[in-house]
């Protein structure tokens, strides 16, 4: 997929719909009282939040699970893509194939940043039209974390979408993820009603990581406890940072191996 596939203005256009739409569902869980956790709570929840006790319920679901489908959707087959189109040029010319793959995951983490900056354009629409206007520094900083964390998230599932794709030479790699975010989701949701001395194991689960309202307080959700349906002991932002950081390494690393050990697509 190109540059200009990628960013063409019904996509651009369709991304920050997307951003609009969930603003305006999310609106009622603004504080109208306290402007700065107005702000913070529609982006928190825009992006980091599912119920998890009502998780058996099909829609709230399939609003979370939707912006990371079409992301998924726009850039999962990114790479495969790349080699089918260019394998003669990049299995007998290029002398670094490893620096070409980083290059290629490079043009992902742009890519990923501009979707979600694009949705986040459509989210402060909202924020606007509810005529919320108080922002300062500490704001700022936190939705910068939240955005960091979304994005990260967002890349983590694009990686290994793409991934899998170049490996299995098909379109499987989208049911595949598919089908695990799906079960991993109802699976929270057995844990949570049935084995609750158990919750700790959703913190090694990648696609929850940007669940900010499954997070422990911590230090940076402290003065936003209200906000939490969930918190998990020790599942912090910096640890899902980190986490996503080092999974993303890892899973690109993996790749960067395998494809100087294979032959022509």
């Amino acid at each position: 997929m190109n540059k200009e596939i990628f960013f063409n203005k019904k996509s651009i256009f369709f991304t920050i719909a997307i951003g609009i739409f969930l603003g305006f569902y999310f609106s009622p869980y603004m504080n109208i009282t306290n402007a700065e956790k107005d702000i913070i709570s529609i982006i928190i929840f825009s992006y980091g939040h599912l119920e998890i006790s009502g998780i058996n319920n099909v829609l709230p679901v399939l609003i979370w699970i939707f912006p990371q489908v079409f992301l998924m959707h726009k850039l999962g087959g990114y790479i495969s893509d790349y080699i089918s189109l260019f394998s003669v040029y990049i299995f007998t010319r290029t002398n670094n194939r490893v620096a070409w793959v980083l290059k290629l995951f490079g043009d992902l983490l742009l890519k990923v940043s501009i979707y979600y900056s694009l949705q986040f354009i459509g989210v402060f629409i909202v924020i606007l039209i509810n005529r919320v206007d108080m922002i300062n520094f500490t704001i700022v900083k936190d939705i910068i974390l939240v955005y960091l964390l979304v994005v990260l998230s967002g890349y983590f599932l694009v990686v290994l979408t793409n991934v899998l794709s170049t490996l299995l030479k098909s379109n499987y790699s989208y049911i595949i993820i598919l089908f695990l975010y799906v079960l991993s989701i109802f699976s929270a949701g057995v844990i949570y009603n049935h084995f609750p001395d158990k919750l700790y194991f959703i913190k090694y689960i990648p696609f929850f990581q940007s669940l900010i309202t499954w997070h422990d307080s911590g230090t940076f959700l402290l003065k936003y406890t209200n906000l939490l349906n969930l918190s998990i002991e020790g599942f912090t932002i910096i640890y899902s940072l980190i986490y996503l950081i080092v999974c993303s390494v890892l899973v690109i690393t993996y790749f960067s191996i395998r494809i100087k050990r294979l032959d022509i697509y």
